[in-house]
């Protein structure tokens, strides 16, 4: 059975409820963050939330976890995308595990990050596994890698925001199949058939 992908927002203190709503019927543009000490990408989802596309990435100026004060300039500038876009959501990547299957401790940093974050924009926000997001995009044939200090690296400024659509495009699929699971709950709970 697929999680219900509905119950895991956070809102920020003060939150208008009416967000809260626009969530549970599954409307509304969401903002995909896919978190990084140099670089955070973003995507936007279409407002039937069927699609996810990735846009410019921003460029922090000083590395490490959100800070009210270094990251002034990162916060006006969501604050101006959720204006444009009508966002009313925020699926935010956390890398819970390593490839080894093992927590990753990193994860604690990501979530008091995007907690912090969610509360200077004031934007419900959710917390999505955000898996292999950013190896997946840097396998693509596509993406230039290059090398530095003797490790592999990408000069794609775009990865990271491809990376954040991976995450967002996970999220909208699993409330796709959530609410697939509801309706034929439902169906066959009034009826007593499989609708399958």
């Amino acid at each position: 059975m697929v999680p219900d992908p509905m119950t895991q927002w956070e809102f920020p203190a003060g939150q208008d409820s009416l967000q809260g709503v626009s969530l549970s019927v599954g409307e509304g543009v969401l903002l995909g963050v896919d978190w990084g000490d140099r670089r955070v990408g973003f995507a936007l989802s279409d407002r039937s939330r069927r699609f996810a596309w990735p846009i410019d990435p921003f460029i922090r100026k000083v590395p490490g976890k959100f800070s009210h004060v270094k990251d002034l300039s990162l916060v006006e500038s969501i604050r101006k995308l959720i204006a444009e876009e009508e966002i009313v959501g925020m699926v935010f990547g956390v890398p819970y595990y390593h490839l080894s299957g093992d927590s990753n401790p990193k994860a604690q940093d990501f979530l008091e990050s995007g907690r912090k974050l969610s509360s200077a924009i004031s934007l419900p926000i959710l917390f999505w596994d955000e898996g292999l997001s950013s190896d997946t995009v840097r396998s693509n044939p596509f993406t230039h890698q290059g090398k530095k200090k003797g490790r592999s690296f990408s000069k794609d400024p775009w990865i990271d925001s491809r990376s954040a659509s991976l995450v967002l495009e996970s999220f909208l699929t699993s409330c796709a199949l959530w609410s697939k699971n509801r309706m034929n709950q439902v169906f066959s709970n009034k009826f007593g058939v499989d609708p399958e």
